[in-house]
């Protein structure tokens, strides 16, 4: 049998992560010395233990990278400002439904 967790449970579980769990907090990290690549019982994006991604440092600077060289370029936002998560148990294979814009800025920041 294959037993795959669904990482979402975890990932929003108000004992592990307070009552705002499900509510993204853009901040929720700020100042506590966590990394982004972390694994934890708790979190485990990247896998746990032995099977942990041996990339997930690089995989996390190159998405950091990415986002600074995107929101030095352009203005994202969302069409009507607001969007709808149709799966909470499957969140990574079903995607929200609404439309996000992104469109190029005059002068790029960077």
């Amino acid at each position: 049998s294959l037993v795959t967790p669904f990482a979402t449970l975890s990932h929003e579980n108000p004992k592990n992560w307070g009552e705002d769990a499900k509510i993204f907090v853009s901040d929720r990290w700020v100042g506590t010395d966590k990394a982004a690549a972390s694994i934890s019982t708790g979190y485990w994006p990247f896998g746990l233990g032995r099977f942990a991604c041996p990339g997930r440092f690089l995989a996390v600077a190159e998405i950091k990278l990415m986002v600074l060289n995107l929101i030095s370029r352009a203005d994202i936002f969302l069409d009507g400002g607001k969007y709808e998560v149709v799966d909470p148990l499957n969140t990574v294979a079903v995607p929200p439904r609404g439309q996000l814009r992104i469109q190029p800025l005059e002068k790029p920041l960077l």
